[in-house]
């Protein structure tokens, strides 16, 4: 139910809706195009980002180990078994699993080459890599010399269906299963292998890998956790979370290639001009109709009543633009991705886009309400 000194307001404001279809209809597009080009610059943001940390958010690990210095997750020096033993000597370790990656060339089956990223582990690890594999799939993963890819880049790697076997180093291998939703920023598929295999791929000796995986006691304290790990190490291992890992490889991408600060500085730019035309295109119907509020204000109504109709319409504007360029943005976002682009829409990007175009319209509707107040004020005298 509506509050009883609010029906009038939006009945005012639903009459303005009804007898003005296309002047309405013109501001609630400009409004939604403004909306559309912030959602479709931020899904490419968070694209991007999605696409340089995907293994390490994924992958189920309490702590990632890798060797002092590193950078980003695409490229660090090795661990050995000494490593690994050290790390596991720690009371609060339950698993620490081996992780290659590495980066390798892929000789096509018609004598191209393309550029792959090696992620090799034991299979008996959980660790939940690769994703979005179908089950009837994964047990494939078991064969000696296979690997699996996402289906988008089949292409690229110039697979068929009649055949699906190359080389890496001249080792014989055979795409044994396709994941999907699988994007890579470095343009190098992810190629999901078994560890022995992944380090024949990489060229890493036996007892060396890129990273361990830890998976902690339930209960344990992580912080104190992590300070032992480095202190057993010697200073020779860093020791990340998930997330601390994932911030050090898209700072690392942002800062190196340029691409993420663009994106975010568009990102800025998109938001500054976007809220201009929203707001400007509010401010502009609301000044159509600021005679008829001045009449209102002359023959008696009071500021709140003013200011009601003002944020009422405000709300109704930008609610219904906002709504329709999430839906396309969603839309567009998902087309991207399955062509191949790295686009990524989350659900609070749209919400908080949503929310400061309803706050931009409110702001917008209290200041033209109160330069409403002050010409019905001058009318008056």
């Amino acid at each position: 139910m509506v509050p009883s000194h609010l029906r009038l307001p939006l009945r005012f404001v639903l009459r303005i809706f009804l007898h003005h279809r296309w002047r309405v209809a013109a501001t609630v597009a400009g409004i939604a195009t403004a909306s559309l080009l912030i959602l479709v610059q931020a899904s490419f943001f968070f694209g991007f980002r999605d696409a340089v940390t995907a293994v390490p958010l994924r992958a189920k690990a309490d702590l990632w180990v890798a060797a002092s210095g590193f950078r980003y997750f695409d490229l660090t020096r090795q661990l050995s078994d000494r490593d690994y033993y050290q790390v596991i000597r720690h009371p609060a370790v339950v698993q620490a699993t081996p992780l290659v990656a590495r980066f390798a060339e892929w000789r096509r089956p018609d004598g191209g080459q393309e550029l792959v990223q090696v992620i090799g582990f034991p299979l008996e690890a959980d660790i939940d890599l690769p994703w979005n594999l179908p089950d009837e799939q994964r047990g494939a993963l078991g064969l000696p010399d296979t690997a699996v890819v996402d289906a988008i880049y089949r292409d690229k790697l110039g697979l068929t269906d009649r055949d699906l076997s190359a080389e890496i180093l001249g080792r014989r291998v055979r795409i044994a299963g396709t994941t999907t939703d699988i994007r890579s920023f470095s343009t190098a598929p992810l190629l999901f292998t078994e560890y022995r295999a992944a380090q024949s791929y990489g060229w890493i000796f036996g007892d060396q890998f890129s990273y361990l995986l830890v998976r902690l006691v339930p209960g344990s304290d992580l912080e104190s956790t992590r300070t032992g790990l480095v202190a057993l190490g010697n200073g020779e291992l860093d020791v990340m979370t998930p997330a601390e890992l994932a911030d050090k490889t898209t700072a690392y991408w942002m800062r190196t290639t340029g691409a993420g600060l663009g994106l975010a500085t568009g990102i800025a730019v998109a938001l500054l001009i976007g809220s201009s035309i929203a707001g400007l295109s509010l401010h502009t119907m609301i000044q159509h109709y600021a005679e008829e509020y001045v009449c209102l204000r002359v023959i008696g109504a009071s500021f709140p009543f003013v200011a009601a109709i003002l944020v009422a319409q405000a709300l109704l504007f930008m609610a219904s633009a906002s709504g329709i360029a999430v839906i396309l943005a969603n839309v567009l976002s998902r087309q991207i991705r399955a062509a191949g682009g790295t686009t990524l829409l989350p659900g609070w990007v749209s919400l908080a886009t949503c929310a400061v175009l309803v706050a931009i319209g409110v702001a917008m509707a209290l200041f033209s309400a109160h330069r409403i107040i002050i010409r019905a004020e001058g009318a008056a005298r």
